[in-house]
């Protein structure tokens, strides 16, 4: 019988570069998308098409949040009761809070729910009831920018009881966010 022989088949120029994950993540970072749907698209189709790049895409999709339901799916509890590994991915956080939102499972976890979190954008649309301390959860020592928006539905002598939860929330701001830069609270 003749002996096989085995060849070893040479890395494509592609490969090579997909394995430099600097330039990788440059060219991730480079493309624009008018929608954002497309971005999360495609990025969880390099996760789920390729190993090489798989962990740089994954990380570059949980990145950016801007929906509630993004942060529903990033936080479901793992059997140890700790939120996803990907929540340590996760530099920015843009979204429109409501009563219910505010009441979500995700705010009694442990903060820093993101420890990496840089950017933090909230518009709260508030009632008499609704306590906005769950979202000290967001907050990190991390955060460099935060902009709150809040917009009460409320009347005269509700106001004052959110002017006092403002206050507590702002002492946790100061203690918590230790590299913050850029703060901007605004209410209509």
């Amino acid at each position: 019988m003749g002996r096989l022989r085995t060849f070893e088949r040479p890395q494509a120029a592609v490969h090579r570069v997909l394995l430099c994950v600097e330039l990788l993540e440059h060219i991730l970072r480079c493309i624009k998308y008018i929608d954002p749907k497309e971005r999360y698209r495609d990025l969880r189709s390099m996760a789920l098409v390729c190993k090489t790049i798989s962990p740089i895409a994954l990380t570059r999709l949980w990145e950016k949040l801007d929906t509630m339901d993004a942060i529903n799916h990033l936080l479901k509890l793992q059997p140890d009761a700790q939120p996803s590994k990907y929540a340590q991915s996760v530099r920015s956080l843009i979204l429109i809070l409501n009563s219910e939102d505010l009441e979500q499972s995700w705010a009694r976890l442990p903060a820093p729910l993101f420890p990496r979190l840089g950017e933090l954008r909230l518009v709260l649309l508030v009632k008499a009831d609704d306590s906005i301390q769950p979202i000290i959860s967001l907050l990190s020592p991390t955060v460099s920018q935060l902009a709150i928006y809040v917009k009460p539905c409320l009347s005269t002598a509700e106001e004052s009881q959110l002017r006092t939860s403002l206050m507590d929330f702002l002492i946790e701001v100061k203690r918590t966010c230790c590299n913050l830069m850029t703060f901007d609270l605004y209410k209509k």
